[in-house]
């Protein structure tokens, strides 16, 4: 790449950047540029609330789009926030990427959470990604049934909301499903192509299958830090 070509990225970085910032953020957080987008950022009509619970906003702390894989288009990140979405510190969310949260919603990204491209998150209530979470391409998180179900023994419309938590260190491999309710202990490793569902409370342990279950326990994945 020859001087030419890296200028004109470095510029088309730093317009998309400036787009995406002062359409989601107050001027006194935006001039501080805390969110560097890599792609063109395609952006709602809606301007939900943005926060940052670190001690200083730095400059590009929030990378969008820059987690890439040859197998997706490199297509932009659709950001839709009617809700609320926190930011612990450092974060890198990959392109082809869609954050959506609803109204009254709440989606939270720890320090140092990775998630790489075509990852798709759908919060309706809320969704928590505890620090150092990593998760490969093509992640599904949904909080959500997305239409009511009834039981017809009952007549009782079932619950179609229920929060999503992800523990500290977890590693989430390509393709996976994390359906509404799920709540996964720190240091879990999630085996490519599971379909996740309830309550798993042993750390370091690794669940794999649809629906996934324990399948070995005592095992750490270790990721450097951004």
């Amino acid at each position: 790449m020859n001087i030419v070509e890296r200028a004109l990225r470095k510029l088309r970085r730093f317009v998309y950047s400036a787009y995406f910032n002062f359409r989601v953020l107050p001027l006194y957080q935006a001039v501080k540029m805390p969110f560097c987008c890599h792609v063109w950022p395609t952006i709602s009509g809606y301007r939900g609330t943005v926060k940052f619970d670190c001690p200083k906003i730095k400059r590009y702390m929030v990378q969008l789009g820059n987690q890439r894989t040859p197998i997706l288009p490199q297509r932009s990140l659709v950001w839709t926030n009617r809700g609320t979405i926190v930011f612990k510190g450092k974060s890198h969310i990959g392109h082809h990427t869609l954050i959506q949260v609803r109204k009254n919603g709440y989606l939270e990204f720890g320090n140092q959470v990775g998630l790489n491209s075509g990852c798709r998150i759908v919060c309706q209530q809320k969704i928590i990604f505890r620090s150092k979470v990593r998760a490969s391409w093509d992640c599904q998180f949904y909080d959500t049934n997305f239409h009511p179900l009834i039981d017809m023994l009952t007549n009782k419309q079932i619950r179609m909301c229920s929060p999503i938590v992800i523990g500290e260190n977890v590693w989430i491999g390509h393709n996976v499903i994390i359906s509404k309710g799920v709540k996964l202990a720190s240091g879990i490793i999630v085996s490519s192509g599971s379909v996740v569902k309830g309550i798993f409370r042993t750390p370091n342990c690794i669940i794999s299958g649809n629906p996934a279950v324990k399948v070995g326990e005592g095992y750490r994945a270790e990721f450097p830090d951004f």
